[in-house]
């Protein structure tokens, strides 16, 4: 059960970071707008 939680906050950790770097990598990869 531990790991099961540990792996929820983990995932949750992963996308909470993906969806905040998502509009700087878009930016990042068009420099123009």
């Amino acid at each position: 059960m531990k790991t099961l939680s540990f792996f929820f906050s983990i995932s949750l950790l992963g996308t909470s970071l993906l969806a905040a770097a998502a509009p700087n990598c878009r930016s990042y990869i068009t420099p123009g707008s």
